[in-house]
């Protein structure tokens, strides 16, 4: 049996595997046609149905392959696919709050705030993680302790994972 703090890293992984797969299929312009704005006026123009379709997708193979090589984490491969997927689902759709006040405050996609970059840089990171933990607390039962020692696990290899990704120029901003 794998100790609980090593499942809920391993239940991280799969969402760091998935995003950079993503910011792959961006950097290298795959599925053209689907790299088209949600709603560029609310959300600005790098929210696309791309990534709403690549996503989710490569959550769901992620969190099946780690279920496969690391598993079981009490769940049968399927309910590893939904887990993906909704991860996926939950990580962007959280972060499209953030996204249209950006544009109402008047801060460009993918620029920063003038007065508060800081304070920015902590709630771009924090908002796809709280949507992603709040999954987790519907698909298991989680205490507030391993959700909140998620939350942090998760933004610093959220940090670390955008760092590198800027410094391989993968990412365009950190």
């Amino acid at each position: 049996m794998i100790p609980y703090e090593l499942d809920l890293f391993l239940l991280v992984l799969p969402m760091i595997a998935a995003n950079v797969l993503h910011m792959l299929v961006v950097k290298w312009n795959w599925f053209p046609n689907l790299a088209k704005p949600i709603a560029a006026k609310a959300f600005g123009p790098n929210k696309t149905w791309r990534a709403f379709v690549v996503l989710p997708l490569a959550s769901g193979f992620f969190c099946w392959l780690f279920y496969a090589l690391f598993g079981p984490f009490g769940q049968l491969p399927f309910q590893m696919w939904l887990l993906g997927i909704g991860l996926g689902l939950f990580y962007l759709l959280f972060e499209l709050p953030n996204s249209y006040l950006k544009r109402r405050l008047g801060i460009p996609p993918g620029g920063k705030s003038k007065k508060y970059p800081r304070l920015q840089l902590f709630i771009d990171k924090s908002d796809s993680i709280i949507g992603i933990l709040i999954f987790f607390g519907l698909f298991f039962s989680l205490s507030l302790s391993h959700l909140f020692m998620l939350y942090l696990l998760s933004l610093g290899l959220h940090y670390t994972f955008s760092y590198l990704l800027f410094l391989l120029k993968i990412k365009k901003a950190v």
